[in-house]
């Protein structure tokens, strides 16, 4: 891994971390930000769907609200570990925190579902940055080519690239074989 490399993914980490730090060590302002968003949310699937979602009960504003800042914590969590994951260089780590940004933001930072309870303006710019965010998480995640280093199950098969090389190798030798051989139909001169 290059250094630039693992500069860019313990920096990017650092914003999971530190995030998930928080959540964990003072969950009060986040179970605060959710409480006060989530009914807006709720009304919005509702109308949405068009149906009434009466039978989850503990989708019910007034049940949620309950279990927030278990959620919170659990965010936490998997903020501080995906991270981390990102930092060693987990494969699938950088797109489970892509995948949880994109749904905390459509969750904490869409102006169609606060539009008359919040600074449309601020949460376009919010929605920016994490785009911006999720987008570098998916070039971390992105699967790196195999190039033979004994990295988990790298070494399970050979890199596609030798493969090819042998390949054209091989096509070469054949090519020198064929020249080499007489021409078919002609016989030799006595």
């Amino acid at each position: 891994m290059k250094f630039s490399r693992l500069i860019g993914r313990i920096l990017l980490a650092l914003l999971f971390i530190n995030a998930g730090l928080s959540q964990l060590n003072n969950t009060d302002p986040f179970v605060q930000f959710v409480n006060v968003r989530y009914p807006f949310f709720y009304d919005y699937v509702q109308k949405l769907t068009g149906h009434s979602l009466d039978c989850t009960e503990i989708l019910k504003p007034t049940n949620f609200i309950k279990h927030t800042p278990c959620l919170i914590q659990t965010i936490g969590a998997a903020q501080i570990i995906l991270g981390l994951g990102v930092v060693i260089g987990m494969q699938g780590a950088g797109c489970l925190l892509a995948l949880l940004s994109v749904i905390i933001t459509v969750f904490a930072h869409n102006p169609i579902i606060y539009l008359n309870n919040v600074n449309a303006q601020v949460e376009y710019l919010n929605i920016i940055f994490n785009v911006g965010i999720i987008g570098a998480l998916f070039l971390v995640g992105k699967r790196r080519k195999n190039k033979g280093s004994c990295g988990v199950g790298s070494c399970l098969t050979a890199p596609k690239e030798d493969k090819k090389d042998q390949k054209k190798e091989d096509k070469k030798e054949d090519k020198i074989k064929e020249a080499h051989k007489p021409p078919k139909g002609k016989k030799e001169k006595k």
